[in-house]
């Protein structure tokens, strides 16, 4: 088992920083493609309430405009 030196810990804290500054652009890019397709499911789900709502007579001001 290693003993942790003061380099070690040094190299292990520069090791995590660098880590953070690859992480949260990677994290940015796919974040864009996940809330572009939430927001497409959003769109389906209210599109779909919508018709069946219609097909129940039960009419949503502003809904008939797309």
């Amino acid at each position: 088992m290693a003993f942790r030196t003061e380099s070690n810990i040094d190299s292990v804290s520069v090791a995590c920083e660098a880590a953070h500054y690859l992480i949260f652009p990677i994290l940015g890019f796919f974040s864009v493609f996940f809330l572009a397709g939430a927001f497409s499911r959003v769109r389906v789900w209210i599109s779909a309430i919508k018709m069946v709502l219609q097909l129940l007579g039960i009419s949503i001001p502003g809904s008939h405009y797309h």
